[in-house]
């Protein structure tokens, strides 16, 4: 596929996702009712799966052929086909049913296997990320990069807690780490808002392990499009659902995938 196409995907893809961003702020700090899902910190709404609905319908239409895979159970097609979407209609649950504005939507096309298109809008904040790797990335039609920060000391990290039943601790050692090597870890409670802010350069780091395709898919493709690096923990190919990511400025990518097998 020719980047011309994929850069006419990217268009259709932000306008969906803005769209859901939009069904999402009509229904944000309405303290909407939500159900546990894998654990008492995982949580879903009406509002997820309506604008999962939205989306999903949108991306049939749109491309028929493309096999699509949603937080909230939507399965269309062979997740091995060539074209492959990944969709979070509402990344950062949590946030948007407590009223904070640290939300939004997530959609990345995954091409061969590869992130390709990315596309994330942060309903609250009217910020709309999107990219084409090969291309670029922009916030609300500006374009932007990661960051040059050539020092992990110096580095402003991003991660999450996953929600694991079994493993209320998951990440903490990790977290201790950044604290006592960089400048410090920070968590928004969204990796959509979180790799977003890295292609921005506004984080220079962001690791996660335990999450979905869907978390992390667009995000990898705009930090990819942004100039950043996105691997596995172990520095390897990218592979969305294996739920393990390291997104960085590419300077200090081997530096915290070190960092990160010393603590495992």
């Amino acid at each position: 596929m020719t980047l011309k196409e994929q850069e006419r995907i990217r268009g259709i893809a932000v306008a969906i996702a803005e769209e859901a961003g939009a069904l999402l702020l009509s229904g944000w700090q309405s303290r909407p009712k939500s159900k546990t899902k894998s654990a008492h910190n995982d949580i879903v709404t009406e509002y997820d799966r309506r604008a999962e609905e939205l989306v999903v319908s949108r991306l049939r239409a749109a491309f028929p052929n493309h096999a699509i895979v949603g937080e909230e159970g939507s399965a269309i097609g062979d997740t091995n086909s060539d074209c492959v979407w990944y969709i979070d209609p509402l990344d950062g649950t949590m946030n948007f049913a407590h009223g904070l504005p640290f939300f939004g939507v997530e959609m990345g096309l995954m091409i061969g296997g590869v992130p390709a298109v990315g596309a994330i809008v942060v309903p609250v904040l009217n910020w709309t990320f999107s990219g084409t790797v090969g291309v670029g990335a922009t916030r609300n039609g500006t374009a932007i990069s990661v960051s040059s920060e050539d020092t992990l000391g110096r580095a402003l990290i991003a991660t999450g807690f996953p929600s694991v039943p079994n493993n209320p601790t998951a990440n903490v050692a990790e977290w201790v780490a950044c604290m006592k090597q960089t400048h410090g870890p920070r968590r928004t409670g969204s990796a959509a808002v979180d790799l977003a802010s890295l292609a921005c350069g506004w984080f220079d780091v962001h690791f996660e392990k335990n999450v979905g395709p869907w978390d992390i898919a667009g995000g990898a493709a705009i930090v990819m499009a942004a100039g950043g690096k996105v691997t596995d923990y172990n520095g390897g190919k990218f592979d969305p659902r294996t739920g393990r990511i390291v997104a960085s400025n590419g300077v200090l990518h081997a530096d915290m995938v070190a960092m990160l097998a010393a603590v495992e």
